[in-house]
């Protein structure tokens, strides 16, 4: 398939190149855009389907991302990195040299370069930095039924919905819920009456080792992330990937 692909995009025959690569899963994309030269990774990656192009960048490490950029055409490059969750975003642009971090910051919307330069105003090494701010958030006065149709309006645009995390009026910590918890109470409940009131939480200040710590000993998915008043900022989320190799790493 690789060869194949490769004739392809050097024969420049891209409508049967995306009839190749439009049913196939992103993880077997990435081992196929790995073996082709990189000036050929451009051609394959804007061969795809927009958001199918997103998920296979996210998937990449930082390292490989970087040097997909550099092949990709300018309006390829502003989409992609305007639609990078914040957190991931920044883990990216903190390992680029000056110029090229400028010339990228410079392509964002006016709220994503904002939201960018404002995680990167934490001090490196500690939660706020890796945190991202797409999160829904909920008060204990909802009903499920409000409150599952706020996470509805709200899903498209937030990276977890899975762990609801529950704020007063001054957006301090309150609880949390979990989606499926949510699913399965009734309709007129009142989310105060069944959220946990024992979140899982760490400052902004914290040290992203002692946050590793954190998820490794408990499982979590999902961490909120607070400022010195306890109002909710941010939150960190882990795949179960991510949290495999977090307890082999702790375990050295």
């Amino acid at each position: 398939m690789e060869e194949l692909i490769g004739y392809y995009i050097r024969n420049k025959e891209f409508k049967k190149l995306q009839a190749m690569l439009q049913d196939l899963p992103k993880h077997e994309l990435k081992e196929i855009l790995l073996h082709l030269k990189i000036d050929e990774q451009g051609s394959l990656f804007e061969a795809l389907a927009e958001d199918k192009a997103l998920e296979l960048f996210k998937v990449l490490r930082i390292s490989q991302q970087k040097n997909l950029l550099s092949t990709l055409k300018p309006p390829m490059v502003q989409s992609i990195l305007n639609q990078l969750s914040p957190d991931d975003r920044v883990k990216l642009f903190d390992r680029l040299p000056e110029k090229q971090f400028k010339s990228f910051l410079s392509i964002l919307s006016a709220a994503n370069r904002e939201e960018t330069l404002k995680l990167q105003a934490y001090t490196p090494e500690t939660a706020g930095r890796i945190m991202t701010t797409e999160y829904v958030t909920l008060t204990g006065e909802l009903t499920q039924e409000e409150a599952l149709s706020k996470v509805s309006d709200e899903a498209r645009r937030k990276e977890n919905i899975y762990i609801l995390f529950v704020v007063d009026m001054q957006e301090k910590l309150q609880g949390f819920i979990t989606l499926g918890q949510l699913l399965t109470v009734n309709p007129k409940v009142l989310i105060q009456d069944v959220m946990s009131q024992q979140p899982f939480s760490v400052k902004t200040s914290d040290d992203q080792e002692q946050v590793a710590q954190k998820v490794k000993e408990l499982d979590l998915i999902a961490l909120a992330v607070t400022d010195e008043e306890e109002r909710l900022v941010g939150i960190l989320t882990f795949t179960l990937d991510e949290i495999q190799r977090l307890k082999v790493f702790m375990r050295k």
